[in-house]
């Protein structure tokens, strides 16, 4: 022990020994060289830690950028409001739409940090949404640059600085645009247009600490974006040309230090080059202030290093050896198989490359585990719906493995949410649910949400034993009883087991949804456990979901008056054998409802097309009998889907009569033609047939006949052997004058000069 403790203390005293000859020695010798030396001990500080202060702005503005850039994308998803109104246009007629996206906009502006105003773009209709103007044309967006940008850009992009874009837009803003694409086509057919406010992320977050130095970001173009001193945000530095050559390319190194002229001083400059946005962030320190230390430095080393000079030539050979050689060896082994960075100091080398390492390996470790993520959320929701029939990928998913799985399926009352929350509101609501779930079920076991629909979750615990019917119960109301104290929601859940874990989640999930479909049976707020539902119940369900496959089968054939009265059979049934509250009424009725849209829509997607979903919810919830319920189907949907049948059946009809009467006088064009003659063809009077014949054909009946005819006097025109008084007579016109006149007043030249430029062609 003792000869370890004093090899030690050798070690060490050895190593502060030669640093401190190492030190001196210059100075010694040159007198000069001592303030050269402070100098560059100075400047290599000044670097350092201005390197690392950039780094932290960098990683600081990063985080803020992708803060914004993770928000944009998250309400940019398929379903969201923008996937959906970038498929409508911004006129006034779509108000209630437009009043649930300026509110989206407002409550995305709310959750972002210097935002001066933020904007939705449906690139499809050519306009815009602004909180502040309302609904604006390209033209009045007065910023053809960044829609320009936001048609092009595939992903979220940056517009650089600029300084007074437009009368709306003072000062000095900098751009952010989000593209909102179709998911089938990949087609660009919306964005989020997002100014920041330069100024006061510059007052922010490049607010230098040391008066002394200048904060600054740039651009390729080595235009000021952001700046510590805000009043050249938006200007070209003087010597761009010559700063942007010094400053890293990207290439190689993303880092640089050097001195330069910087508005005509002579600074120290350190350069970071970001490539997420292709911007440099740089500070700058007049050289000037940094030389009063070294002076001072100098003055200190020259009389430490006097009495030291000579054993410091000594020993400073063998200090080298002992303490630098091993450095450079492993150096030239870590970088033996590729270009090493350009830099001389092998601590600095070794400390990057390390930390490189260590930010590729983060970053490969977070893009691996969120695509493992999305897939195993995309693979369990498949399973879901019974879509995963293969057995093989079960194994590959890390949930659901370990033995027995509890589904909980949790239905939010329907009407609360459309009556108090928009649809892209209604979305939030999963991640209450998911924290009320994971607190609530999370210490018996893994817990995984998902959200089917608005309104609906799909809970998967993993218990991985067999924890019975009681403590499915006890679990499923512990859940319910905390969505109804925080949410304030009614809801139902049911409940149900999938003993062989994965394979039969699918199963579950069906029995879940049954369950629910007819929760009105069992009434709201409370637990359904598939497993002990009444044998009764069950085959009141059964004949329930018979009578709705007959209506929506006769929907979908496009036979309405089939389908109003199996329905009407339906109402009849549950009058006769159930006795519901109006919120129990509205909560079959409701998703009942849904059936019927998707069904008339199968048959014709015109029957339904302008009546909002929205507003049949809140409607439906107003009837509050099952005779007002039958009333209000019977008019606001049958009566609606036979006017539409009804329509069409017609204007069928008319088609058949005027092509009979069309291909009459294809084959009789060269007899005496009537409206009077054509109109008894039909069994109409000549009024009925002459507004009937412009309806459809477009033109009235005697122009028709007489451009017929012209075409068929083109044809026999182009036969020299035939005389104009021939084809007049053939024509059945009263004379060779009413022909040629005809002929010319639709061609606009006579049948002879019509001859001559068709034998003119031939030659």
């Amino acid at each position: 022990m003792k000869r370890k403790f004093a090899y030690s203390v050798s070690v060490r005293m050895k190593f502060l020994i030669y640093l401190a000859l190492l030190s001196s020695v210059p100075v010694a010798l040159m007198g000069w060289f001592a303030a050269a030396y402070g100098s560059q001990t100075v400047t290599e500080m000044t670097f350092s830690s201005n390197a690392s202060i950039l780094k932290n702005l960098e990683k600081e503005m990063n985080g803020e950028f992708k803060k914004i850039d993770n928000l944009l994308l998250q309400y940019s998803y398929q379903n969201s409001i923008f996937n959906q109104i970038v498929k409508t246009d911004l006129s006034y007629e779509n108000y209630s739409m437009i009043w649930d996206l300026y509110n989206t906009l407002n409550n995305l502006r709310s959750g972002l940090n210097h935002v001066a105003e933020i904007d939705f773009y449906n690139i499809t209709y050519g306009k815009l949404l602004t909180p502040g103007q309302g609904v604006l044309s390209e033209q009045e967006f007065q910023d053809p640059e960044v829609l320009k940008n936001a048609r092009d850009a595939v992903n979220g992009t940056w517009v650089n600085t600029r300084v007074n874009i437009n009368g709306r837009l003072p000062g000095r803003m900098l751009a952010y645009t989000r593209p909102i694409q179709n998911k089938q086509t990949w087609k660009i057919e919306g964005a989020i247009i997002v100014y920041l406010d330069a100024e006061a992320i510059s007052r922010t977050m490049l607010n230098a600490k040391d008066p002394r130095t200048e904060y600054f970001v740039l651009d390729s173009q080595g235009t000021v974006l952001m700046d510590s001193r805000t009043e050249r945000i938006g200007r070209t530095v003087e010597t761009s040309s010559r700063l942007l050559e010094a400053l890293p390319s990207g290439d190689g190194a993303q880092e640089a230090e050097f001195e330069i002229d910087l508005n005509g001083t002579r600074s120290l400059i350190n350069g970071q080059y970001s490539p997420y946005r292709d911007w440099f962030y740089v500070s700058a320190v007049p050289l000037e202030l940094l030389t009063q230390p070294s002076v001072h430095l100098r003055n200190i080393l020259l009389f430490i290093s006097l009495g030291l000079v000579i054993l410091a030539l000594a020993l400073a050979v063998a200090a080298s050896k002992s303490l630098y050689s091993p450095i450079q060896r492993l150096t030239k082994r870590i970088f033996s198989h590729g270009k090493p960075w350009k830099e001389k100091n092998e601590f600095r080398l070794i400390a990057r490359y390390i930390d490189s390492v260590e930010e590729d390996n983060e970053a490969l470790q977070e893009r691996f585990q969120a695509s493992m993520a999305e897939m195993q959320n995309h693979a369990l929701f498949q399973l879901l719906l019974g879509n995963l029939k293969d057995s093989h990928y079960h194994g590959e998913l890390d949930f659901g493995n370990r033995g027995e799985i509890a589904l909980y399926l949790v239905e939010l009352d329907q009407l609360q949410l459309e009556q108090q929350f928009s649809r892209n509101d209604q979305f939030l609501y999963y991640f209450a649910v998911q924290n009320i779930t994971e607190e609530v079920l999370g210490s018996h076991g893994r817990v995984k949400i998902m959200m089917m629909r608005p309104g609906l979750f799909a809970v998967i615990h993993e218990t991985g034993d067999s924890s019975g019917t009681a403590a499915l119960r006890s679990r499923g109301e512990a859940v319910l009883d905390a969505i109804r104290t925080y949410l304030k929601l009614p809801c139902v859940i049911s409940a149900s087991y999938s003993p062989g874990g994965l394979t039969g989640l699918s199963d579950a999930y069906s029995e879940g949804i049954k369950a629910l479909t007819y929760s009105f049976i069992y009434g709201h707020n409370q637990v359904i456990l598939c497993n002990e539902l009444d044998p009764s119940y069950s085959a009141e369900a059964d004949e329930l979901e018979a009578y709705e496959a007959d209506i929506l089968h006769e929907l979908e054939s496009g036979r309405p008056e089939a389908s109003e009265e199996r329905f009407r059979q339906l109402i009849e049934l549950i009058r006769d054998n159930y006795s519901l509250l109006p919120e129990e009424m509205f909560g079959y009725f409701a998703g009942l409802s849904g059936k019927l849209w998707n069904a008339a829509d199968k048959h014709d997607g015109r029957a339904l097309a302008d009546a909002p979903v929205k507003e049949w919810i809140l409607e439906l919830a107003k009837q509050r009998t099952l005779q007002e319920v039958e009333a209000f189907f019977r008019t606001g949907l049958f009566q609606r889907l036979r006017t539409v049948a009804g329509k069409a059946a017609k204007e069928s009809h008319e088609e058949q009569l005027i092509a009979q009467v069309t291909d009459y006088i294809h084959g009789h064009y060269d007899e005496d033609l009537s409206l009077q003659l054509c109109a008894d063809l039909v069994s109409l009077n000549t009024f009925q047939l002459s507004r009937l014949f412009k309806k459809i054909k477009g033109v009235n009946f005697v122009d028709y006949v007489i451009d017929y005819r012209v075409g068929i006097a083109k044809e026999l025109l182009a036969n020299p052997e035939l005389k104009v008084l021939d084809i007049s007579d053939k024509l059945r016109y009263g004379s060779v004058k009413s022909f040629i006149r005809l002929f010319k007043k639709v061609t606009g030249i006579t049948p002879g000069s019509y001859r001559k430029q068709l034998l003119q062609e031939k030659e």
